[in-house]
């Protein structure tokens, strides 16, 4: 059994890794959603299928991709992306938005209970209210606004995101879209005679084009309103126009543009249930498409199966998986247990380095373009040196650091992309991709070292504490101490450089510019643990951490070499502060590091 418990271990893996690749099978009885999510749109500048801007959307009203109904009921982000473009009454009963401030539920008077979603029908009533107070918070800054402020500015924006969803493509409320294009095209040559016949004074239809100027306002509206782009231009792939612009240009090109009525015959099909009308129409307006945007196409079907096969959250679980696995194989069955998770995280940084290129093939540029990128890029990178490590040495730890890294990055980039698409870009002062692959690449390759430095010296000290030979394994003791020696030296100098990152910026008397400050410092602690490499002593002592954090600052002196604070510089007292013992407390024990 304990022989083949890895092989098991990783052969059980990538069978669950390998079923999310395989399409979901469509149902007989539904319509055929996961062909509507691959349409392409343009939205925030790039070109994206609908499923993503559905998970987006909603992961901005409610804080998930799924929306849960109150009798239990789950409905997908596409179905209610779905209802909202084309069936509003539906979609205004869903409780997608969220609440929980008791001074935002108070203005509508309401009481504060279990219950934090609520539809927008429920929070019609009080539209006008939400955008006056959202309004005088948006006023304010960041920093400035009050919890209520925050809360009833993020609902706002939440509403006034739904309403442009609602108006994207048809105006609210139409029944029979399909026949009202038709009507208007039609009646747009009459009314275009009329008023040339006003023009020239001859006799003409006043109520004609009262009718024709009330349509037009209406489109106008839908052209100002709405969050997608859905059709396409054949100038360039970059231009593209709402549904409301292509109607009114079609005043002019005597003619409505093929994508839009076929938008309409879309709404028509789902609103009648019609699975035939409707997979139909999906394939030909993805086909006319294509015809005009053969490379938005193409992006946005991979990216809808990257979105499918969500490649971080299975990292994510393997590395959890690994990570427990490697502490339990320091307890039992130490040789089986580490090359299971060794097979499993070979896998994930397999599935990682899949979703790390997806992105930079859908955004056509260097793995890091911002912060959530980073976070991705900076545990992929940990992870493979970690993976180093274990190879090595064969222990455990290697996998240990290597699974809890991959796991801690990955939910900091998930809490990242709350707030809507992970790809859009941060713009750098120099935005090429030259810059994005060398400097930044470097920049966050030097992170992703210091996380596993910081990492290696938490696992070293616990399993130390945890242990049973504590003075051995941290004093070098023992045969395990011998073995280990140079490993030692590495793990406690690690240590002091992690050390002088975490407590950078309480150094600064000045935090105005917190990061710098803490550049600097962190440089100085590493040059200070390279020149005199630090033991770890045990001493029965008190808590004396917050003692030394407290005193310590006191003897920095930070001053700016120019008046905007860039750069600083350390004194000598600071410098010799470095050489006082520095008392570090894990549970019951204080840990000092001396200069040898």
């Amino acid at each position: 059994m304990r022989r083949f418990f890895p092989a098991i271990v990783f052969v059980l893996a990538a069978f669950w890794i390998g079923a999310s690749f395989v399409p979901a099978k469509k149902s007989h009885n539904d319509l055929d959603l996961a062909g509507f999510g691959k349409i392409p749109v343009l939205v925030g500048g790039r070109v994206k299928p609908l499923d993503t801007v559905a998970r987006n959307s909603l992961l901005i009203i409610r804080t998930k991709e799924i929306l849960r109904l109150d009798d239990g009921q789950q409905i997908s982000a596409i179905r209610w992306l779905a209802d909202t473009l084309f069936n509003a009454p539906v979609a205004d009963q869903y409780p997608a938005f969220v609440i929980q401030n008791a001074d935002v539920l108070g203005l509508f008077g309401w009481q504060q209970s279990d219950r934090k979603y609520f539809s927008f029908a429920q929070l019609t009533p009080f539209l006008k209210q939400i955008d006056e107070q959202g309004e005088q918070a948006e006023k304010l800054q960041t920093v400035e606004r009050s919890a209520y402020q925050s809360a009833i500015l993020n609902l706002r924006n939440a509403l006034v995101l739904y309403q442009r969803l609602k108006n994207s493509v048809q105006p609210e409320g139409a029944e029979d879209f399909a026949a009202e294009l038709q009507a208007f095209e039609q009646a747009v040559p009459e009314a275009a005679r009329a008023a040339r016949a006003r023009e020239t004074g001859a006799s003409f239809d006043p109520a004609q084009l009262d009718r024709i100027a009330e349509v037009m306002q209406g489109y106008e509206r839908l052209a100002d309103m709405a969050y997608l782009l859905a059709v396409p231009q054949p100038s360039g792939p970059g231009d593209w126009r709402s549904v409301g612009q292509a109607i009114m240009q079609s005043i002019v090109a005597r003619g409505i543009d093929p994508v839009v009525k076929l938008y309409a015959s879309l709404g028509d099909g789902y609103r009648a249930g019609n699975r035939a009308a409707f997979e139909g129409t999906v394939d030909r307006l993805i086909d006319r498409i294509a015809q005009l945007q053969p490379t938005g196409v193409k992006r946005a079907r991979y990216e809808f199966f990257f979105n499918a096969v969500d490649p971080f959250t299975h990292s994510m679980t393997l590395y959890v998986l690994a990570f427990l696995l490697a502490c339990i194989s320091w307890l039992a069955w130490q040789r089986p247990l580490n090359r299971a998770a060794f097979y499993l995280l070979l896998l994930a940084i397999a599935v990682h380095t899949f979703g790390l290129v997806s992105r930079m093939y859908l955004q056509e540029r260097p793995p890091v373009t911002n912060l959530y990128s980073s976070a991705i890029f900076i545990g992929w990178g940990a992870v493979i040196v970690a993976l180093i490590l274990e190879r090595i040495f064969r222990d455990g730890i290697g996998a240990a650091c290597a699974g809890a890294i991959g796991f801690i990055t990955l939910i900091i980039a998930h809490h990242l992309g709350g707030n809507g698409d992970t790809l859009e870009m941060l713009q750098a002062v120099l935005d090429t991709n030259i810059w994005l692959a060398t400097h930044v690449v470097a920049i966050t390759t030097g992170y992703s070292a210091m996380f596993l430095a910081g990492m290696l010296a938490i696992i070293y000290i616990v399993r130390g504490v945890l242990g049973r030979s504590i003075v051995g394994t941290f004093l070098g003791l023992g045969p395990e101490g011998k073995r280990r020696g140079i490993d030692r030296a590495l793990v406690r100098n690690n240590f002091a450089c992690a050390l002088g990152r975490f407590r950078s910026p309480a150094w600064s008397h000045d935090h105005g510019d917190l990061r710098q400050c803490g550049d600097e410092f962190f440089m100085v602690r590493c040059q200070h643990a390279r020149r005199w490499p630090a033991l770890l002593r045990i001493h029965a002592e008190g808590f004396s951490l917050a003692r030394w954090f407290h005193h310590q600052p006191a003897r920095a002196h930070v001053r700016s070499v120019n008046a905007s604070g860039a750069v600083a510089k350390f004194s000598r007292d600071t410098r010799d502060a470095f050489d006082k013992p520095v008392d570090f407390v894990p549970p019951e024990l204080a840990v000092r590091t001396t200069a040898e």
